[in-house]
């Protein structure tokens, strides 16, 4: 089975995001509006960074993750694949990692 996965980042309709050129970002990712990706991110394919969340400098994001509306990932963090991120989350340090199929 084929499968096209398309990568969604609207600058016309959603032109306060801001994503860092030095950002690696895959497949069928979804980026909504004022979402922030700073530089050395690297965002998996199919995932979707919501609303004003924030992906501080060097995070990982895993494949088919989302992280919600407000959330904040502060530099260094990894986050495995199938998580979620509620908008109340906040994330620091490169020691913390979350593990695949985990809700924050």
């Amino acid at each position: 089975m084929n499968i096209l996965f398309l990568t969604l980042i609207d600058f016309n309709n959603y032109p306060n995001a801001i994503i860092f050129e030095s950002v690696s970002i895959g497949k069928g990712t979804a980026v909504m509006a004022g979402a922030v990706i700073n530089a050395g991110a690297i965002i998996g394919d199919g995932v979707i960074i919501n609303t004003c969340a924030s992906v501080d400098h060097d995070c990982r994001i895993g494949n088919f993750s989302h992280i919600s509306v407000g959330a904040r990932i502060c530099g260094t963090v990894g986050i495995a694949d199938c998580t979620w991120s509620d908008g109340s989350s906040m994330m620091t340090g490169s020691t913390f990692r979350i593990t695949a199929g985990e809700y924050i």
